[in-house]
């Protein structure tokens, strides 16, 4: 996982509020804060409304997490994909039952992608964090199978396959990277 560097500036607007600017990758998101924060007298602890602070330290991820380092464990894969997809596979004696296997699961991953990518535009705490996502996600649309070859050899052959499985591999990385802001 990659940490982030993030600058945090709470100011003191009047007794019952703050200002809050959060810094990361030169990318600065503020919010303003009433009834719910508190100094603690001697120390920099301060309590303040946790749904802001996290909206804005998301926003502040999304600024400064590259796609390309972001990687999935083969348990949060397993999350992802549905029960058939494994059961179909297992059941598969040919390369053709394989692909019907693969196709169906892109289609079930294509549906649950598009639902986290609503879902995180959803929760986006600004405009221009809604923004970042969205270009973000042109982007990775532009690219998403660039490491997979997508050399045609004719047939569902076994290097076919190891595409379509790419192809399935990035779909479930994406989506668990679209995750990451919604839960």
């Amino acid at each position: 996982m990659k940490s982030i560097a993030a600058v945090i500036t709470i100011t003191a607007a009047s007794p019952t509020a703050a200002n809050i600017l959060v810094t990361a990758s030169s990318v600065t998101y503020a919010a303003n804060v009433r009834n719910g924060w508190k100094a603690a007298i001697g120390s920099a602890a301060l309590r303040w409304h946790s749904q802001t602070m996290m909206l804005l330290m998301l926003s502040a991820f999304l600024a400064s997490t590259t796609y390309s380092d972001f990687r999935i464990t083969e348990p949060t894969a397993r999350k992802i994909t549905s029960t058939e997809y494994e059961k179909c596979m297992s059941r598969s004696l040919h390369n053709e039952e394989a692909v019907q296997c693969i196709s169906d699961e892109w289609d079930h991953l294509d549906k649950v992608l598009n639902a986290n990518y609503r879902t995180a535009l959803a929760k986006a705490p600004n405009a221009r964090a809604k923004k970042q996502l969205q270009t973000a996600q042109r982007q990775w649309l532009r690219s998403r199978y660039d490491e997979c070859s997508q050399e045609d050899v004719g047939g569902p052959t076994p290097y076919d396959l190891a595409i379509h499985q790419c192809e399935i591999d990035e779909l479930i990385r994406r989506i668990a990277w679209l995750r990451r802001f919604t839960s």
